[in-house]
């Protein structure tokens, strides 16, 4: 594991101190928000005003729940959920870290200049990063184009403390040492496994071929996190973390079964990756109620997606609403030895119909009892994104060609690399010529082909739409 430099502080004055008692004042605010119009209510219906049959309260009392990762909070439970909202590892932009260099076929540092002079702390980001400002050859800082990365990394982060130190786990100070460790390997250093350093170097030697300062997708984050887990985490490590990727949301019992036996030896878990886009434009009417309720699994670690133009971390659902950590505030790199700096009290919400469809969904499998739950809440919620089957169906469909136009099929090709399972990849047959760009999850379940533009918008523009066949919706293929 990489042993990164770290300490806390105890300098209450200090300006990350000062935001962050300024976003608890904020948290109190949402708080009284989300409680504020059933009181309102309450009080209504003990003065008569109200249908007052024996179900009212129940409801109201429903409303009022705040779920997060699992945890649920009503009115009174304000201090708690403080406290389990400023537990999540919270990563944003950081400036000043160690110089990426651009590719020559790739984004211009110097082309989010304007990012790096107007955010949401403007001036000590662009003094931290004041060389930079002046530097069209190498990225030293992500603001602009990273928060997909970032969100990506707090999704991983969050799967390994709550492997590591469990759902009771509550930071107060840096005192303990496992979560100290797990901020370590995601400082932006290149020696730190998970670092922003890594996640771009594993997608750029993907099939997608991410270049530094291109916006993530879900599928270039899921490749990432796969990847470099691979590397971190290898079979004689302790815990034994896999990472498995189905963007069908198809999840096979054998798999999974045969996976937690090889783990029942030594600590370990399942961190299964959907990479999923749930509607055309916005997230489809079909799939709030599925989305939400999610959010009421202690298997969910979280989930990276947000709108077109930024990508957040949301851990929690309220009455419709969906609560996020956003990444989008640049901190310099310096203050990675304070990891006061990777918490916060300032939580924010989105309205599931505001939220872009194109998003990656986390869970956490620790065991066959974890897993049966897990399926179990899917059911009763009866959740319409994730499906469970008993055995990966192996066999494979014949065709029958008509007297159509090849470009009107499909190219279904196999193939085997190294130690890697048959994977396939499908592709319309009038883009055989640019095989090597289409998108290879390697040995995932299900592989459904992306256009090889669709990783590669930046973090103003939409990214493109992922053709799901699997999902039995098949959304159109947009541009960047």
């Amino acid at each position: 594991m990489y042993n990164g430099g770290g300490s806390s502080t105890d300098d209450n004055d200090s300006p990350n101190n000062r935001v962050l008692n300024s976003a608890s004042q904020n948290l109190l605010k949402f708080w009284n928000q989300l409680v504020a119009p059933q009181t309102a209510q309450h009080d209504c219906d003990s003065q008569g005003e109200v249908a007052t049959n024996s179900g009212t309260a129940s409801t109201k009392e429903t409303e009022s729940i705040v779920s997060i990762l699992g945890r649920r909070y009503g009115s009174g439970s304000k201090e708690e959920m403080d406290k389990d909202i400023y537990s999540r590892i919270w990563f944003t932009y950081r400036t000043g870290f160690e110089p990426i260099p651009k590719d020559e076929d790739g984004p211009q540092p110097l082309s989010f200049v304007h990012s790096m002079i107007f955010n949401k702390n403007p001036i000590p980001s662009a003094l931290d990063n004041i060389h930079g400002l002046f530097n069209n050859q190498n990225f030293t800082t992500d603001v602009g184009w990273g928060c997909m990365i970032r969100t990506s990394q707090m999704l991983l982060a969050n799967a390994i403390q709550l492997l590591l130190l469990g759902r009771g786990f509550t930071y107060a100070d840096s005192s303990e040492k496992k979560h100290s460790d797990i901020i370590d390997m995601f400082t932006d250093d290149p020696k730190a496994p998970f670092s922003l350093h890594n996640f771009i170097k594993a997608a750029s030697d993907s099939p997608l071929k991410v270049k530094p300062g291109e916006w993530f997708g879900p599928n270039a984050a899921s490749i990432s996190i796969k990847r470099l887990c691979k590397s971190q985490f290898d079979e004689s490590s302790s815990p034994r973390f896999r990472v498995i990727i189905s963007e069908s949301c198809d999840i096979y019992d054998d798999k999974i079964g045969k996976l937690l036996q090889e783990n029942e030896d030594a600590e370990g878990a399942i961190l299964i990756l959907l990479p999923v886009r749930l509607g055309l434009n916005k997230v489809s009417p079909y799939y709030h109620n599925s989305l939400s309720s999610l959010f009421s699994s202690p298997q969910l670690v979280g989930i990276a997606g947000g709108k077109p133009s930024s990508s957040y971390y949301f851990f929690g659902s309220h009455n419709g609403n969906l609560l996020y950590l956003d990444p989008h505030y640049p901190q310099s790199v310096k203050a990675s030895s304070i990891y006061d700096t990777f918490h916060t009290h300032n939580v924010q919400s989105l309205k599931i119909e505001d939220m872009d469809p194109s998003m990656l969904i986390g869970i956490l499998i620790k065991s066959k009892e974890d897993y049966e739950s897990f399926k179990d809440s899917c059911s009763a919620a009866d959740n319409k994104i994730i499906h469970f089957h008993t055995a990966e169906y192996t066999g494979r469909r014949s065709s029958v060609m008509t007297n159509k136009s090849l470009a009107d099929f499909v190219d279904i090709t196999t193939e085997t690399r190294g130690e890697e399972e048959e994977f396939i990849k499908i592709v319309p047959s009038e883009k055989k010529e640019n095989l090597e760009n289409t998108s290879d999850l390697n040995d995932e379940w299900n592989i459904v082909a992306s256009s090889p533009t669709e990783e590669h918008s930046h973090e103003n523009t939409h990214d493109s739409d992922i053709v799901n066949i699997s999902n039995s919706m098949v959304s159109q293929q947009e541009s960047a």
